[in-house]
């Protein structure tokens, strides 16, 4: 992008948030910047959200199991060579240039377990996509990391079956990392995806302790490995400009990944840099800021031949689908995690494994459980009529969806959805088509996973200010107030 492309690009956003009204649209109170967390993560990548779950009876879950065609299967993988100061995953440090330590393979060999435990409960069904995240699954072995690709090799494989890996800059550029990748795809992973965030230097070295050429010679390595790759960035970054997000975008044209993830930053209180932001030592951009970095993003992408996806997703070519996403979103299929923080959804329930919180360690929780011969359940909730209209309007309004049908049991939720679709239809931030199906606009794109939230059942909002509750008690406990 030259110096006049970005200038024409930088004029049409001044334009362009003037010609939408946003700094009038944030005052007006329907639509904010959400700035934390949506009830248990940085997007609305789940329904029910992961801090809407109450503790549950594993064997109530497992009772229920049964055989099913093209099952989901996540496997999380918690540990990274970086811990990165605005993540909040379950995760560990692990030295990938030194031996194996203790914490690897005791963590390692439970996950194996509870493997073998779940194929027992499964058995007779097919799988329809392996999904190996974390963390950084690179960060373990080749050897290890092909183990767990084998251990679930005996399940059948449905139509269009992918297998996708997470991996890192870091992990990547490591003296084994284009043999181990190599290794991935010759065991029949055909997707790979790796987190950039950004590719300036001083905001690298700030979150991750590496330059922008770490960054780019991994992407280099994953594009001579396979084509079907995905990245992802992170806008307002402290410290970020929108000449950063330029520059990003420069890179994103010379590199052409198959796909662009671009994320919103929101901090969680697991991440390091939460504490920072909750007392205001951290700066990171305003809520106009934010939509105008969104808006630039979405315009450049689209400039560069990307085409634009739900979720901040950007692919190359139309025919590029995020199966995942859409599989981690829908209460519609059936997901089974596995490991530490993992979550599930199917046979009528939404339930997650044991996780990390203030003064309880998830990891070591989850390797006593597995190791005890128990599933590692820990919350979960049932799935009913309320919660399936919420779940339809929570992902579908994304792309297109009638107002759920009413029951005895869901028509107060769906007369207070029609409302709500109402009010955002006034805005400009949804419209519906002539069969009465609402989608987000290209407007409300801008604000899509705030969007997406203000859907959740009456039930579920009660069940996350309880949360909220019981977390501001635990926090103030530890600091001995």
């Amino acid at each position: 992008m030259n110096s006049k492309d970005r200038r024409d690009l930088l004029g049409w956003l001044e334009g362009e948030v003037n010609r939408l009204g946003c700094a009038r649209l944030l005052d007006s109170g329907l639509i904010s910047r959400v700035r934390t967390d949506l009830g248990g993560s940085h997007t609305v990548v789940t329904y029910p959200p992961l801090d809407a779950l109450d503790p549950i009876d594993p064997a109530d879950i497992t009772d229920a199991v049964r055989p099913v065609e093209a099952i989901n299967l996540y496997v999380h993988i918690a540990f990274c060579e970086v811990l990165c100061p605005f993540c909040h995953y379950d995760t560990a440090f692990a030295n990938i240039s030194a031996k194996e330590s203790e914490s690897v393979r005791s963590y390692l060999s439970a996950l194996g377990s509870e493997i073998r435990q779940w194929k027992g409960l499964i058995a007779g069904s097919t799988v329809g996509s392996l999904y190996v995240g974390g963390g950084t699954p690179t960060a373990i072995s080749t050897g290890r990391l092909l183990s767990i690709l084998q251990a679930l090799d005996d399940i059948p494989r449905s139509p269009g079956f992918s297998c996708c890996v997470e991996t890192s800059p870091l992990t990547t550029v490591a003296h084994d990392g284009r043999d181990k990748l190599a290794a991935l795809v010759r065991a029949g992973v055909d997707r790979l995806s790796i987190g950039i965030q950004t590719f300036n230097t001083q905001l690298l070295r700030r979150s991750r302790g590496y330059t922008a050429e770490t960054a780019i010679e991994a992407l280099s390595i994953l594009n001579s490995v396979i084509d079907n790759t995905n990245i992802d960035m992170i806008q307002d970054l402290p410290d970020q400009s929108e000449e950063h997000v330029l520059d990003d975008l420069d890179c994103i044209e010379g590199l052409k990944p198959a796909q662009v993830t671009w994320y919103i930053l929101r901090l969680r209180p697991e991440a390091a840099w939460f504490s920072r932001y909750n007392r205001s030592a951290l700066e990171i951009s305003s809520p106009l800021e934010s939509v105008r970095k969104r808006l630039l993003i979405r315009e450049g992408m689209e400039r560069m031949g990307y085409i634009t996806r739900p979720g901040g997703r950007f692919v190359r070519k139309d025919t590029i689908r995020d199966q995942f996403k859409d599989i981690r979103a829908s209460l519609g299929s059936t997901l089974l995690g596995m490991g530490v923080s993992a979550y599930s959804h199917g046979w009528g329930a939404f339930f997650r494994n044991t996780f990390s919180r203030a003064n309880f360690n998830g990891i070591q929780s989850y390797v006593e459980r597995v190791n005890s011969g128990n599933f590692a359940i820990e919350t979960g909730c049932w799935i009913d009529d309320v919660e399936r209209a919420a779940g339809s309007l929570v992902f579908g309004i994304r792309t297109g969806v009638p107002l759920p049908e009413p029951t005895m049991a869901n028509q107060r939720y769906v007369a207070r959805a029609a409302r709500l679709l109402g009010k955002l239809e006034s805005a400009g931030l949804v419209a519906a088509d002539h069969e009465g199906r609402y989608a987000i606009t290209k407007l409300g794109s801008i604000f899509e996973e705030e969007i997406c939230s203000l859907f959740y059942s009456r039930d579920i909002e009660r069940r996350l200010m309880n949360h909220a509750a019981r977390e501001l008690k635990v926090g103030v406990s530890t600091l001995g107030v």
